[in-house]
């Protein structure tokens, strides 16, 4: 199935909150806070989470932990969740192995790997994960399995209606998203990218970043608005190379970021640098989210076929795991 194939049912992925096959999860009780261990595409699927939970329910529940150690504010009620689309990232089996160690409730999710191979050793609850070709483009599965690992763990309430409504909203967008994608990476392409966001929406512009760099092999980077005013500014002006800079744009946004991202024009008139607003309407930030992760998921397969890139392989990336294992063995 190619990208495109796959993004048509893009968003019937996230119905999967209510297909996901549960495993026995009785034993995991009194939960005070969440830590989800993943790398990259594996990862934002957490923050989508943690997004929606610090809206809906003014509260920092949710931590996404991207490395080879557990956090240290990690006790026996904090539910670690360990995700991975092969199951077999090391960082996050390193994770695994701790929780494991310390006895901490945990649950695993995955399409197989090591991941679900110590889950079924160990007897630890484990969400399967539909296989899809590119791990950065079956996100709806692993958001799915994640908030209802969090509903039957009665970390919180019921999210029936949120993922009823999901296609319902956000499908009417979808062509024009695709074809909006289509033609901004023709004025992208071949140019240093930089995705930025306001602070409550930082998660989607680093879904865009790991698009533009996973997906499209292109160089770019996530930054906030307008902490970047203070450093980044300093660089631009004498910068040789060319630039795109995005921002997202949000009906939460102060119209003062706008305006400063504006302001850019004036200050670096000799510049190369394509500038770019993205609107996306949508009060709630899960759809943001998801809307921007179909968005950038559109971004960076038609980067990628523009600079003549294999959208789904990751040479680089597979090389880095191999090399890791030959020279230092594993970390579990």
């Amino acid at each position: 199935m190619s990208p495109l194939e796959i993004f048509d049912t893009y968003l019937d992925q996230y119905h999967y909150y209510f297909d996901v096959k549960l495993p026995d999860l009785s034993s995991i009780q009194g939960i005070k806070k969440v830590v989800i261990c993943g790398m990259g595409g594996s990862s934002f699927p957490g923050d989508i989470v943690a997004d929606h939970i610090r809206e809906a329910y003014r509260k920092d529940l949710v931590f996404v932990n991207r490395d080879y150690s557990l956090p240290y504010f990690t006790d026996n009620n904090t539910l670690i969740i360990v995700t991975s689309f092969s199951g077999s990232t090391e960082e996050t089996l390193s994770c695994m192995k701790e929780a494991i160690d310390r006895k901490l409730p945990l649950i695993g999710i995955s399409m197989g790997g090591e991941i679900s191979r110590i889950c079924s050793e160990e007897s630890i609850p484990y969400f399967s994960i539909p296989k899809v070709e590119g791990p950065r483009f079956n996100t709806g599965y692993m958001v799915g399995a994640i908030f209802r690992a969090l509903v039957e763990t009665k970390v919180i309430p019921r999210q029936d209606e949120e993922f009823e409504n999901i296609k319902i909203i956000i499908d009417p967008v979808k062509l024009h998203a695709q074809k909006y994608a289509e033609g901004l990476t023709k004025k992208i392409k071949d140019r240093i990218v930089t995705v930025y966001a306001d602070v409550t929406n930082a998660t989607a512009a680093n879904i865009g970043r790991i698009a533009v760099n996973e997906t499209a092999k292109i160089v770019g980077y996530a930054s906030v608005f307008s902490e970047s005013n203070h450093n980044e500014l300093a660089s631009f002006d004498q910068s040789p190379y060319p630039h795109a800079f995005l921002l997202l744009v949000n009906p939460t946004m102060r119209p003062r970021i706008g305006q400063r991202f504006d302001l850019l024009k004036e200050l670096l008139p000799n510049t190369n640098v394509v500038y770019e607003k993205i609107n996306c309407n949508f009060e709630n930030i899960l759809y943001r989210d998801i809307y921007y992760a179909m968005f950038f998921s559109y971004i960076g397969y038609y980067l990628a076929l523009e600079s003549d890139h294999d959208p789904v392989a990751t040479p680089t990336q597979d090389s880095i795991k191999k090399l890791l294992k030959q020279k230092f063995g594993s970390v579990t």
